[in-house]
């Protein structure tokens, strides 16, 4: 288990180390800088799955889309000067799915516009509720 592990953070370094350059890219939310995986095209993101697998996949292209969600919430967090929590009800699986959805439908985007497009449908339903008053 332990060799496991190690085996996914050594693909997950060396993905990084490989696609640190970061560039602007255009998508219906605006320009944004990706790194990483998010620099993946959903076409190369289908591929990645057939060729290591769901488990695989997940784990180490969800762990990203976790980490994208997080980022996002603390950035917004220090912004707005109150909790965001976008995702804190949605598991990993959810998550995931609404990803490959994403990249099924739109194969020419990236992933970094996947995690983007998820956090956002993840927010919709809150932008209707109204904030508490304290």
């Amino acid at each position: 288990m332990k060799f496991k592990i190690l085996s996914y953070l050594a693909i997950i370094i060396l993905t990084s180390i490989l696609s640190t350059q970061a560039e602007a890219k255009e998508s219906k939310f605006g320009k944004f800088y990706a790194v990483g995986f998010g620099r993946m095209s959903c076409k190369e993101f289908i591929s990645f799955e057939k060729q290591y697998g769901k488990e695989k996949a997940s784990y180490m292209i969800g762990s990203w889309v976790h980490g994208f969600i997080s980022g996002v919430n603390a950035g917004r967090t220090r912004k707005f000067r109150k909790p965001v929590s976008v995702g804190e009800n949605d598991g990993p699986d959810k998550i995931w799915i609404m990803t490959r959805e994403y990249c099924h439908k739109y194969s020419d985007s990236n992933l970094g516009t996947a995690a983007q497009s998820v956090y956002m449908i993840m927010e919709s339903p809150r932008l209707n509720e109204n904030p508490k008053s304290n």
